[in-house]
Formats: structure tokens, C-alpha cells, sequence
């Protein structure tokens, strides 16, 4: 009896002992993955297109190799968020969870007159620059000092959240052909409109690439606002709708509470690139459930 007592106590404390040691190396890995960096900081670039000079922000990935490319439109606050919310910092804790692939993310600046990239943007900026740049943006980035780590036989990725949600649905609009994944966040009121005043005339002129693998997104709170009435649930309902009427549906992603300001904007270009990595929209209870989000009031 005193054998096998021996032995079973034996082996509790070798179970116990391997276990503690399997424990602390998925603390070190995760401990590891945490604080991994795949970004060193946001930088900046320049491209020429139609003799123009065009300036903005990038997050290239320090391992060489060729990647995916988001291009992400600011709202008419200008650029300014991308370096006071530090969203390196919040793509390197998206990469290191293993939520979304390592991948290049520019933010232009729609305003090419302004070397600093701070200034607040009008709508009608946003129009110019689809029109003038986007046509051609993915030549002009392979001409850039970082063209050499952007994948060439894959199309670059169109995101925006405000006015810059509304510039995301024309550049899918007039470039079917070169910009299949699109997603619109809390867009703003210009787009197209029913008195024929607005970026298209007409909600017919509405038309997306014909890819059955089009992963298109339109996002917004229930609650959203800036001080006026809700028009960015509105709106982006408004655009849903025609899309659809059209033959081009949109996966919808709506979460509550949240005024139209960086913490939704961030959350939802969140939700964007984990639909273009997995194919899957998150769920609220399940994006709550995920360690996604850095602390803004820490910034402010």
C-alpha cells in the first residue's frame, strides 16, 4: 500500500510539475506574441500622379516580403487621428492576437496643399482625389520606396469611415474594375443624392465590381452622432439599399452607442479587416469578447 501510495503521489507531483511548465511557456508565447511588433511606427510617402505631388501616412511591415494593401480614407477631420490615437499601436496588438494578417495600410491625405497633414478637409477634396489619384494609385505606390514590399497581382483594398466612408463608395463606383473590396464606415451625407447635387447624380449610377468574392461593408452606430441628427445610420441604410437594388449587396456590421468619433472608426476598420482576412462579419458579443482595442483616453 505504501508502494503505490508512493507511486500515485509520484506521479501527482510529476502531472503538477509538467503542468506548471507547459503553463509558463504559453505565458512566455503569449507574453511574446503581445508584445511582438510587426510595425515600428507610421511613416510617411509621396507619389507623383498626373504631375501632382501626393503625400500620406503608411504602415509597412518590418519583415521583407510582399503584402496585401488597404487603403484607408480619413474623414474630413483630416489625418491627424492616425498619430495622436497611435493606430500603429492598435494593428500590432490586431496582428500579434492573430485577429488579421500583416499587411501595408496607407492613409492618404486627401489635401495635397497641406505638407503637414493636419488640417481639417472639405467634401468636395474628397471627390478631386478619387477623380485625379485613384485611378492610378497602385502604379504610383510601386513607384514608391515601398513598392517593393506591395504584392502586384493583388488589388488594393478601399476602406473609409465619415466623409472619407462616402469617398471609399465612389472610388468602388467609378473603378469596379480595379478596386473589388470595399467598405464604407459611418459615411456622411455626400455620395449621391436625389436632388442630383452630390458626387453622382443619380442612384442609378451606383455599380460595384461583379466578383461573387466582393467582400463589400457598410457599418454604422445606432446611436451615432455628431451633434446633428442621426444621418450616418441614415445614410449608410440609404446606401445599403440602392446597392442592393442594383445587384451589389453589402454585409452590414451595426453596433450601439458609439458617437461618430475615433473609437467607433477604429472598431469598425477593426471589423473590416478581419471579414477580408476570415470571410466572417464579427458579432457584437463577439468583438466584445476579443482583446481588439487600445485605450484613446490615454491619447486625448
Amino acid at each position: 500500500m505504501k508502494s503505490k501510495a508512493r507511486r500515485l503521489i509520484s506521479l501527482i507531483v510529476t502531472l503538477v510539475m509538467a503542468f506548471t511548465v507547459m503553463s509558463m511557456s504559453m505565458v512566455g508565447m503569449t507574453a511574446g506574441a503581445a508584445e511582438s511588433k510587426t510595425y515600428s511606427e507610421i511613416k510617411k510617402y509621396e507619389v507623383t500622379y498626373g504631375g501632382k505631388l501626393y503625400r500620406g501616412f503608411i504602415l509597412v511591415p518590418e519583415e521583407e516580403g510582399q503584402y496585401d494593401v488597404s487603403l484607408i480614407f480619413c474623414g474630413t477631420g483630416g489625418l491627424n487621428r492616425w498619430t495622436w490615437y497611435h493606430f500603429d499601436q492598435w494593428v500590432n496588438k490586431w496582428v500579434s492576437n492573430g485577429y488579421i494578417k500583416p499587411s501595408i495600410i496607407v492613409m492618404p491625405s486627401v489635401d495635397k496643399s497641406n505638407p503637414d497633414m493636419e488640417a481639417g478637409v472639405q467634401g468636395w477634396q474628397f471627390e478631386q482625389f478619387v477623380r485625379e489619384q485613384m485611378g492610378g494609385m497602385k502604379e504610383a505606390l510601386l513607384k514608391t520606396e515601398y513598392g517593393k514590399y506591395i504584392n502586384p497581382s493583388k488589388q488594393i483594398n478601399i476602406i473609409g469611415y465619415s466623409m472619407g466612408g462616402s469617398a471609399s463608395l465612389l472610388t468602388g463606383t467609378l473603378y469596379p474594375n480595379l478596386y473589388t473590396n470595399v467598405a464604407s464606415l459611418s459615411p456622411s451625407h455626400t455620395y449621391y443624392s436625389y436632388d442630383g447635387k452630390q458626387w453622382l447624380k443619380s442612384a442609378k449610377e451606383i455599380v460595384f465590381a461583379k466578383s461573387s468574392r466582393a467582400r463589400r461593408l457598410i457599418a454604422y452606430s445606432k446611436s451615432e452622432s455628431n451633434g446633428q441628427t442621426y444621418i450616418f445610420q441614415e445614410n449608410a441604410k440609404r446606401y445599403e439599399s440602392e446597392a442592393r437594388k442594383n445587384g451589389y449587396p453589402f454585409k452590414t456590421y451595426v453596433t450601439k452607442n458609439y458617437p461618430h468619433k475615433v473609437d467607433i472608426f477604429f472598431r469598425e476598420i477593426f471589423v473590416y479587416m478581419y471579414y477580408l482576412d476570415h470571410n466572417v462579419v464579427l458579432t457584437e458579443s463577439r468583438i466584445n469578447n476579443m482583446d481588439y482595442s487600445m485605450p484613446i483616453t490615454q491619447y486625448k
